[in-house]
């Protein structure tokens, strides 16, 4: 589906008036401060919503998303702005864009690749938007994940034979990271550098090119490519007065974006937290390739991903309740489901297990 942003309304007629104005305040020239009016601008929770509405017209959850308070950084990202880039160029434009074109699944591609979440239907039907750590803890922010199975008590039979494991053979050397435009040294970022603890390697490449988030750079470079999305981190302007949609009757605010200090530049900068540097700080310290590397230019300890695989093992379905998103204990330790499958014939299931495992 494609993103359709007119004036108070989706020409689709899907849930209406997704027009939120906002300010920015933004340091011009270095000289003074100038307010700049932005009011073509959606609430990204919003625009997700109305683009899953035929299938999930209740919209979307997240804690990730909508709470006040993210489980990972502690921030608020509810109030996340999408607009298109255009608009940000030229605000003031008498031919405002009126068509937002992206699907759904390059947006929320783009959303991976900047906070590290991921999508899927959760086992209350409902489609969820979360970061990584929570779908690897099955489905929590506070607990880890558990062991549903202990093999090594229940059915130790099933293990004999099966201690032979290999790990990742392609883990990169570092990790890159790309934003539409991008000028600051915050927005710009550096890599997530592992070539301290390895020699060889491919380069990942982390590609966000739809977004644009160096709002500073949008505004006063009006020959840049009007192509793509503008994604801000906004807060409602505190002791306002509210306006009324005529047709809804919901109440509209003004917001303001956030301005927060680069973790390169170590200035306070509008937009900073969706800077790579803060992106970075904030949302990529868990599921790295490696127990330590360069983040930001500093030797940083990170929480590593499963690496270690081991062969295939099989069980009877009848030793328990099994959950695949559960961890299985084995003589190699507390193992997560990589795959699994179901003989109807003998009653297995077969799966192949990965564990999270210092190199």
């Amino acid at each position: 589906m494609y993103m359709i942003i007119s004036f108070g309304h989706w020409v689709d007629g899907n849930p209406a008036n997704y027009n939120d104005v906002y300010t920015l305040t933004k340091p011009l020239l270095c000289i003074g401060y100038e307010t700049v009016n932005l009011n073509r601008s959606k609430k990204l929770n919003k625009v997700i919503d109305a683009m899953i509405y035929d299938c999930f017209p209740d919209g979307f959850e997240s804690i990730f998303l909508k709470d006040t308070v993210n489980p990972i950084s502690n921030r608020d990202l509810s109030n996340l702005m999408i607009s298109q880039k255009s608009d940000c160029i030229n605000p003031l434009s008498s031919d405002p864009a009126t068509k937002g074109i992206i699907t759904l699944k390059k947006l929320l591609q783009n959303l991976c690749e900047m906070f590290q979440v991921y999508w899927a239907i959760d086992g209350n039907g409902d489609f969820r938007i979360e970061h990584k750590e929570y779908w690897d803890n099955n489905g929590s922010y506070v607990t880890a994940n558990e062991v549903d199975i202990d093999l090594t008590v229940i059915y130790p039979v099933a293990l004999i034979g099966t201690n032979e494991y290999t790990f990742e053979s392609n883990i990169p050397i570092r990790e890159k990271f790309e934003f539409g435009d991008a000028s600051n040294i915050d927005f710009v970022g550096n890599n997530i550098d592992y070539s301290e603890c390895i020699k060889k390697g491919d380069e990942i490449t982390h590609s966000a090119v739809d977004i644009t988030t160096d709002i500073t750079f949008v505004y006063l470079n009006t020959e840049l490519s009007k192509v793509g999305f503008c994604l801000l981190h906004t807060q409602k302007i505190a002791d306002q007065i509210p306006r009324f949609d005529i047709v809804t009757g919901e109440q509209i605010f003004d917001y303001e974006i956030v301005s927060e200090k680069g973790i390169l530049s170590q200035k306070l900068i509008p937009n900073a937290h969706l800077s790579w540097a803060n992106l970075h700080d904030s949302y990529w310290k868990y599921g790295r390739y490696m127990p330590y590397g360069k983040m930001n230019g500093v030797e940083t300890d990170f929480q590593v991903r499963a690496l270690k695989y081991q062969s295939s093992l099989s069980f009877p379905y009848c030793i328990g309740d099994f959950n695949p998103q559960k961890l299985i204990r084995t003589n190699l330790g507390d193992g997560a489901v990589k795959t699994a499958s179901f003989s109807f014939k003998t009653n297995y299931i077969t799966v192949e297990l990965e564990y999270i495992d210092n190199i």
